[in-house]
């Protein structure tokens, strides 16, 4: 641990029995995790279990501290920190160089210019998708979607309600959305450097990580082409083309906090292609997330930023869109999600829980990456 003064701290954080790390002691990260993507299970014991392992031995170090910056490791790849306590503000960055680079050299845009691009929705053809994946052995393999890839109709609400919320502050609001969210669409803005003028972006598709090549992990946009399902932005053209002077890009979408772990370079994919690519701070997500609550969760987030006049942090923001989500009653979450257009199932409301989103699988899943504001 290393604290704004004084020197780093090494904390050994010991087995559960008998002296000697064992077996059992790595699978309370691994239950954990298992637990978390399965909103049909109670998380609440391992999450427990993985706190006393991880946590508690920290925080006799962590008096008077209120934020935490997480650096990613192996053990504990896709567990947000977040589903485990609400002691403190928590944000991530991909190494310590990289949060340092970003706290000296990127000064935030001055108040006021807050334009939004948004994508979503995009338009998928009806061939069965065929995504290239790299095995861990190193091979490429096919893997062959069971079905197409689905439409995401809580996408187009969703930009749709946060578009509003920057017209309603008087924000330019460029939108791309069905056809139109497409890579051309965006490789115009890219090569014109059009994007740089954005202070917030949010792409809000299908997602793809690469977990042996993680600058092939991508964002799923309108097909182009009739034999192709779907087209492709990789993490690598984002590194490659994009100029941005961004303070905030989002990625509404499946596992773009995950890509390929380099050791002290953190997870190599959308987080340093886009935070290279000149954007300040990122929110991503740790695994597949799902479409209503992704809606009602991101319409929180930026409501909480804009009421800040773009300035209030953004950490602030998303722990308090988690806080929200996982309160909200059945009956509130049908009246918000039909009132910024989202169709709701009458099947999923009859069965549906008293709170629908209260496991962390709904909530915890969206991080902050980057520097998390004032």
């Amino acid at each position: 641990m290393v604290r704004h003064d004084g020197p780093p701290r090494f904390v050994k954080l010991q087995p559960a029995r008998d002296g000697k790390w064992q077996e059992r002691d790595t699978q309370v990260a691994r239950n954990a995790l298992k637990v978390l993507l399965d909103p049909r299970t109670d998380p609440r014991l391992d999450l427990q279990a993985l706190h006393r392992q991880r946590l508690r031995p920290l925080e006799t170090h962590l008096d008077g501290v209120k934020r935490l910056i997480i650096l990613p490791s192996s053990a504990m790849a896709g567990i947000p920190i977040e589903a485990m306590t609400d002691r403190y503000l928590i944000s991530y960055a991909p190494s310590a160089t990289i949060y340092a680079w970003l706290r000296e050299k990127r000064a935030e845009r001055p108040a006021g210019a807050a334009d939004l691009l948004a994508l979503g929705d995009p338009a998928f053809s009806a061939a069965p998708a065929k995504v290239a994946i790299t095995t861990k052995d190193g091979l490429l393999a096919q893997l062959v979607r069971g079905e197409n890839l689905k439409p995401l109709p809580g996408t187009r609400a969703e930009v749709e309600s946060i578009a509003r919320l920057f017209q309603d502050r008087k924000s330019n609001v460029v939108k791309f959305l069905g056809v139109a969210a497409s890579g051309p669409s965006l490789d115009r803005l890219a090569t014109t450097r059009v994007l740089g003028r954005f202070r917030y972006l949010h792409l809000a598709t299908h997602g793809f990580a690469d977990l042996d090549g993680g600058l092939n992990s991508y964002l799923a946009l309108t097909a182009e082409g009739s034999s192709a399902t779907h087209a492709k932005l990789s993490a690598g053209q984002i590194m490659r083309t994009w100029k941005l002077d961004a303070d905030l890009v989002t990625l509404s979408a499946c596992q773009t906090a995950l890509g390929e772990l380099r050791g002290g370079e953190g997870y190599v994919g959308f987080a340093q292609a886009l935070l290279f690519a000149g954007t300040r701070s990122l929110v991503l997500t740790q695994w597949k997330v799902d479409d209503q609550a992704t809606t009602l969760f991101m319409h929180r987030f930026y409501q909480n930023l804009l009421n800040g006049n773009g300035n209030a942090s953004k950490s602030e923001a998303l722990a308090e869109a988690g806080r929200w989500l996982r309160g909200l009653d059945k009956d509130e979450a049908v009246r918000r999600l039909k009132s910024i257009g989202v169709p709701v199932n009458p099947d999923w409301v009859q069965a549906a829980e008293a709170r629908p989103f209260e496991h962390p699988n709904y909530w915890s899943a969206f991080i902050l990456i980057g520097d998390p504001g004032r």
